[in-house]
C-alpha cells in the first residue's frame, strides 16, 4: 500500500502498566476468524490498525460483509491507546449519517480488540488525489464542491452529536484530511475515523502534552496546542477544498518543521479561476484568526451548495466523482469482491448505489491507505474475469468514498 500521511502525535511517556498477557495474542490474517467474523480480504493498514473486508456468520444461513478495524495486539498494551480506541467506538457508534461511517460492534477476542464497521467499497480521497496528480490533472471543480459538500454534513452531524439525555458531546474531529475522507463508488463522500477526536467527557482527553493530526491540515490554534472547537475541523476541510482545487497540499514543506512554520503563518494563495463564490469559501473556512471562520458546518454548507448551483456546469457533480472513482478503482473494488466470493460459498454484495442506505468501505480508511492486494486470489481464472466485473461495476456504480463508504482508510492506522 502506498504510504499514508501520519497523523502527528507527540505526547508524553505512557505511564507503566501491568502486562495483561494481550501482547501474546495472535496475529489474525485473512483466512482466521476473530469472533463471529471470518477475514477474507486485508483492505489496508497503518501503524495503529489492520483493516479487513470480513464475512459476518449468523443463524439460519445468515451472511453479511462487513469491514473490521484490528489493532495491532502489541498496542493493546497501550492505555492510552485502547481508551482512544474505545472512546472511538462508543462515541461514533451514536452517528446515524449518510456522510459519517457507521459502527456496528466492538469488542475483543483472544486480547485483539476490534471494531466492525458496515462494508461499502471505496477508497480515500486521498486515493485519488494521488491518483489524479500522477495523471497531472486536478478535480473538476463541481466535484470538488460535492465531496466537501458531504464532508461538511458528515461533520455538521458529528458537531451535533448530543447524549441520550440531550447534552451535546462537543465533539471536535482534530484530523480532518483527504486521508479522512472515504469516497464510494457512487460518489459520495463520508467522514472516517474518529479515532483522535476530542469530546466533552472523553476519557483520553485528559492526557496532556500532545499535538494530534496531520500537519498539512492543522488549523494554527491546533499547531500552538490551543484548545480547539468545531472551527478547526472547517478549516481543515477548507485547506482539504483548497488541495482538491490546486492539485496540491495548501502546507507544504520539506520536512515537519517547514510544514509546521507554513500551518503557523496561515499564508492562503487565491486558487486561480475560481468563481467568486468558492474564493469566498475559502476565506473564510481558513481564516488565520478563528473568529473569522465559519462558526457552524451548516453555515458552511450552505455556501457550498450555492457554488455549486452558480458553477453548475453540464455534468453532475456526484456523477463525475463515481466517474472518477470508476477509472481509477473498479479493477480494486472488482478484487475485494472476487475475493469475497472465492472464500466460500457465494455472497451477494449490495451494488453500490443501493448500498447508499448501508454505508462503510471506512476499512481501508481507518486503518491506513487501502492497499492492493497482494496475494493472489485462490481461483486463478477469477485474474481472467477482473477486466469483466470491474466494467460491469462501472456500469452499476459510481463512485467510491461517500454514502455507502466509509472506509478505505486511514486513520487508525496513521
Amino acid at each position: 500500500m502506498s504510504a499514508e500521511l501520519q497523523t502527528k502525535t507527540v505526547a508524553l511517556p505512557p505511564p507503566q502498566v501491568e502486562d495483561t498477557g494481550a501482547h501474546l495474542a495472535r496475529v489474525p490474517g485473512v483466512g482466521s476468524r476473530v469472533g463471529r467474523y471470518q477475514l477474507v480480504h486485508r483492505l489496508g493498514h497503518g501503524g495503529m490498525a489492520t483493516v479487513y473486508l470480513a464475512r459476518a456468520e449468523g443463524t439460519a444461513g445468515f451472511e453479511k460483509l462487513v469491514a473490521i478495524k484490528i489493532i495491532h495486539p502489541h498496542l493493546a498494551r497501550e492505555p492510552e491507546f485502547v481508551e482512544m480506541f474505545l472512546d472511538e467506538a462508543r462515541i461514533a457508534s451514536r452517528l446515524h449519517h449518510p456522510n459519517v461511517v457507521e459502527i456496528l460492534d466492538l469488542d475483543q477476542s483472544d486480547g485483539v480488540f476490534y471494531m466492525v464497521m458496515e462494508y461499502v467499497p471505496g477508497e480515500t480521497l486521498a486515493a485519488l488525489l494521488r491518483s489524479l496528480r500522477d495523471g497531472e490533472r486536478t478535480m473538476p471543480l463541481g466535484a470538488a464542491l460535492q465531496a466537501t459538500l458531504d464532508a461538511c454534513e458528515g461533520l455538521g452531524a458529528a458537531h451535533a452529536l448530543t447524549d441520550p439525555s440531550g447534552t451535546p458531546y462537543g465533539l471536535v474531529h482534530r484530523d480532518v484530511s483527504p486521508h479522512n475522507l472515504l469516497v464510494a463508488m457512487d460518489g459520495w463522500v463520508k467522514v472516517v475515523d474518529f479515532g483522535i477526536m476530542k469530546a466533552a467527557g472523553k476519557r483520553s482527553n485528559t492526557l496532556t502534552g500532545q499535538l494530534r493530526g496531520k500537519l498539512p491540515y492543522m488549523s494554527p490554534e491546533q499547531a500552538r496546542s490551543e484548545p480547539l472547537d468545531r472551527r478547526t475541523d472547517l478549516f481543515a476541510l477548507g485547506a482539504v477544498l483548497w488541495e482538491m482545487l490546486m492539485g496540491r497540499r495548501l502546507f507544504p514543506g520539506e520536512n515537519e518543521a517547514m510544514v509546521l512554520d507554513a500551518v503557523l503563518a496561515c499564508d492562503v494563495p487565491e486558487v486561480p479561476g475560481a468563481p467568486p463564490e468558492v474564493q469566498t469559501i475559502l476565506r473564510r473556512a481558513l481564516a488565520a484568526n478563528r473568529d473569522d471562520r465559519y462558526r457552524r458546518a451548516e453555515d458552511m454548507a450552505r455556501d457550498l451548495r450555492a457554488a455549486l448551483r452558480a458553477c453548475a456546469g453540464e455534468a453532475e457533480p456526484r456523477q463525475e466523482l463515481s466517474a472518477l472513482m470508476d477509472e481509477f478503482f473498479a479493477r480494486k473494488v472488482a478484487y475485494a469482491r472476487a475475493a469475497a466470493s472465492s472464500s466460500g460459498d457465494e455472497l451477494a454484495v449490495p451494488d453500490e448505489r443501493s448500498a447508499r442506505a448501508s454505508v462503510t468501505d471506512a476499512a481501508a480508511s481507518w486503518a491506513g491507505t487501502a492497499t492492493p492486494p497482494s496475494a493472489p486470489l485462490r481461483h486463478w481464472s477469477l485474474w481472467l474475469l477482473l477486466p469483466m466485473l470491474g466494467a460491469a461495476i462501472g456500469a452499476a456504480t459510481i463512485a467510491l468514498r461517500g454514502d455507502p463508504t466509509p472506509t478505505a482508510a486511514p486513520s487508525m492506522g496513521s
